[in-house]
């Protein structure tokens, strides 16, 4: 859930949303026999009618995911007093639940906008009358450009996303200017680390590409986005992690491991990562964690 402090809180945002249409138009689908997951209807079951059927957790085909009424209000409430008592903005990550009722609602408590990892992921919220959405992701294929540059004679939709290198504002420019877009396309600088996957690797490099951004016709310097504090942080909850230390001999992350390999966590991280996309570790089974501790 990438934030910001704006000290504008978590109710600052002002956005203009309109999304009854959208959340009436998922309520229209149909559920049929082919329709995984639901039990045998006799005939077609508009999405919007499931709750007048009156089945339970008892009627459904296991596995099923539970989402409870009370702890989610809970959640939301929770996240909005924070946000307010720290003074910072949030944009919850959409990819978690793709679901336009829950990022309705977590706008409606105030959400600053709602974040994508990919520009597929951007479409079902701008679809879903989402109207500010953090692609935090650095954008340079020509297809995804050129429907960024549709969105922008918009006014009342935004779209922010990360360039983190020369060769990033390039393609941008280069396909922002032959689409003609009706605003400059707002970025932020994504600030990385040695080894990291992506971000600008030095204070210097940021700084040259934010100027190149900053003198272009098409991009707007809308700030930087970092992840600063992530070696204090657990580290990312990844399989193929305790999958390359389950057969190097090692069962769990220590201080004495980082120590002796003489890098952050952040860098032991991303190398064993990288490790495990080579045999042996990519040809032989994963195990199978169970709980998120291993």
């Amino acid at each position: 859930m990438p934030s910001h402090g704006r000290g504008q809180g978590f109710g600052s945002p002002h956005l203009h949303r309109e999304p009854a249409a959208t959340l009436a138009r998922i309520d229209t689908p149909l559920i049929h026999v082919g329709s995984k997951g639901f039990p045998a209807v006799e005939g077609p079951v508009a999405v919007g009618d499931i709750a007048g059927r009156g089945w339970t957790l008892s009627d459904l085909p296991t596995p099923v995911m539970v989402l409870r009424e009370r702890a989610l209000a809970h959640n939301l409430s929770v996240m909005a007093e924070y946000c307010r008592a720290w003074g910072v903005d949030i944009a919850p990550h959409g990819k978690t639940t793709m679901a336009p009722q829950l990022w309705d609602r977590q706008l409606a408590a105030g959400a600053w906008g709602i974040t994508a990892a990919t520009v597929d992921q951007a479409r079902v919220m701008r679809a879903s009358s989402i109207p500010r959405v953090l692609l935090a992701n650095e954008l340079v294929d020509p297809v995804s450009i050129a429907w960024v540059a549709e969105q922008l004679t918009d006014p009342a939709f935004d779209l922010i996303c990360y360039v983190d290198s020369d060769r990033g504002v390039t393609i941008l420019e280069e396909h922002l200017r032959a689409h003609r877009p009706a605003r400059p396309l707002s970025v932020l600088v994504e600030l990385g680390f040695d080894g990291g996957r992506t971000g600008c690797r030095t204070i210097p490099e940021a700084v040259h590409v934010a100027g190149r951004v900053s003198s272009s016709d098409v991009l707007h310097l809308a700030g930087v986005a970092a992840f600063a504090d992530i070696d204090r942080l657990t580290i990312f909850a990844d399989n193929l992690v305790p999958h390359v230390l389950r057969l190097d001999g090692v069962l769990v992350y220590s201080d004495a491991l980082a120590r002796r390999a003489g890098v952050p966590p952040r860098t032991l991280d991303n190398r064993l990562w990288n490790r495990g996309q080579q045999p042996p570790y990519s040809t032989t089974r994963t195990h199978v964690t169970r709980t998120v501790f291993y």
